[in-house]
C-alpha cells in the first residue's frame, strides 16, 4: 500500500501472490477482489504444467485465463501485471538453458497480456532481448507520491547451478530421476552453497554466477538511477535475501547479490522492499545488510509444503525469530 501522503491523498493498493495451479482449487480471487486494490501482480508461478513441452504451457495458460474467478478478476478491471519464474516457461527449476526460451517468454508474456483488460499492456512491452522485465508506477491519486514497481527477470539469464541435474531430464520428463529432480536438486542445492562457503572461506572470492544478465543489470541501474519515486517494490520470482541454503534463491548466486547489494547502496532508493514467491510457503526476512530492507515472500496461491518446518528442524541456526523469519550474518 501507498501510504497517505502530506497533502491527504488517498492511500493506493496492491495485491500479489504466486505460485498457482491452474487444476487446483483458487479460492483467493474473491477476496482479492474484495480489496478493491489498484493492481494484482503475479510474483511467479502463475501457471503449473502437467508436461514440459511448450504445448503443455500453452494449455495450462489457456486453462488458467478460462477460470472462472481469474475471468471475473480480469473483467473487474484491475490492472493485472506480474514477473516470472520457473513454472511459468512450463520447467521446474528453469534457467538460460531451457529449451524452446524463447516461446515460452512469448507465450508468458501473452498470458501477461491478455490477464490485463485495463491497460492491454502488450506483450512486447514485458519481454526484452535477453528476458521478461518490467516496471510500472502505482500513484496517490493526488499525484503527491508515486511507488516504482521493479519486476526482475530471475530465470531466463540464469546460470546453473555448481551442481545440479541437467535440465533436460525436465524438458523431457526421464523416468524414475523425474520424479525425484526437486529433492535431489534440493540436496545438490545444499552441496554446492556448502562448497561455495569452503570455497570462499579459503580463497576469498565468490564463485561466479549470473542471474540476470548485462542487459537487465544496465536496465536495473537505469530505473534506480533515474527514479524519484517515494517507493520501490523489487519483485522476484525466487528469495533474494533469504539465508536457507535449500530452496532456489540468489544466495546460491553470491557475486550477482553482491551486486545488487552494491546498486542499492550506490543509487539509495527510497522506500524499498522485496517481494518474492517460489517457496510455497509466506516469510517475512528482515535484518539484511541493506539498512530497512525488507523481504516479504508470498507463496502458494493453491498449495504449499513443509519447507519452514524442515528447515526449523534441521537448521535452527538460521532462525532468529519466530518460524520462517531469516537474517543474513
Amino acid at each position: 500500500r501507498v501510504p497517505r501522503g502530506s497533502k491527504g491523498g488517498e492511500s493506493q493498493k496492491i495485491t500479489f501472490g504466486s505460485c498457482n495451479k491452474p487444476w487446483k482449487p483458487q479460492p483467493l480471487w474473491e477476496k482479492i477482489l474484495a480489496e478493491e486494490s489498484q493492481a494484482f501482480m503475479w510474483t511467479g508461478d502463475a501457471v503449473y504444467t502437467n508436461g514440459s513441452d511448450i504445448e503443455d504451457l500453452e494449455k495450462a495458460i489457456t486453462q488458467q485465463l478460462n477460470h472462472p474467478d481469474y475471468q471475473t478478476l480480469i473483467k473487474s478491471g484491475i490492472e493485472i501485471i506480474g514477473a516470472v519464474d520457473d513454472h511459468d516457461y512450463g520447467v521446474n527449476d528453469a534457467g538460460k538453458d531451457v529449451e524452446k526460451r524463447s516461446e515460452r517468454i512469448k507465450a508468458y508474456g501473452e498470458f501477461l497480456h491478455r490477464s490485463n483488460l485495463k491497460s492491454r499492456k502488450d506483450a512486447v512491452d514485458y519481454i526484452n532481448q535477453d528476458g521478461l522485465y518490467s516496471t510500472y508506477t502505482l500513484k496517490e491519486n493526488n499525484g503527491e507520491r508515486t511507488a516504482k514497481v521493479i519486476m526482475l527477470d530471475s530465470r531466463t539469464q540464469r546460470e546453473p547451478y555448481m551442481w545440479h541435474l541437467p535440465s533436460f531430464i525436465m524438458n523431457h520428463r526421464i523416468p524414475v530421476i523425474f520424479r525425484f529432480f526437486g529433492p535431489i536438486n534440493t540436496i545438490l542445492r545444499l552441496l554446492s552453497s556448502s562448497v561455495q562457503a569452503l570455497y570462499q572461506d579459503l580463497t576469498g572470492n565468490d564463485v561466479a554466477g549470473e542471474m540476470l544478465g548485462e542487459s537487465q543489470w544496465g536496465w536495473l541501474e537505469d530505473n534506480l538511477r533515474d527514479s524519484d519515486a517515494s517507493f520501490h517494490v523489487i519483485i522476484s520470482g525466487v528469495q533474494v535475501w533469504t539465508s536457507n541454503p535449500l530452496v532456489e534463491s540468489w544466495g546460491h548466486f553470491p557475486r550477482s547479490r553482491k551486486r545488487l547489494a552494491a546498486l542499492l547502496e550506490k543509487y539509495k532508493p527510497k522506500g524499498v522492499i522485496f517481494i518474492s514467491g517460489d517457496v510455497h510457503f509466506a516469510e517475512l526476512i528482515s535484518g539484511v545488510t541493506l539498512n530497512e530492507t525488507v523481504e516479504l515472500t508470498c507463496s502458494g496461491m493453491t498449495h504449499f509444503w513443509l519447507t519452514t518446518g524442515l528447515t526449523h528442524y534441521f537448521f535452527q541456526q538460521y532462525l532468529v525469530g519466530p518460524l520462517g523469519e531469516y537474517v543474513i550474518s
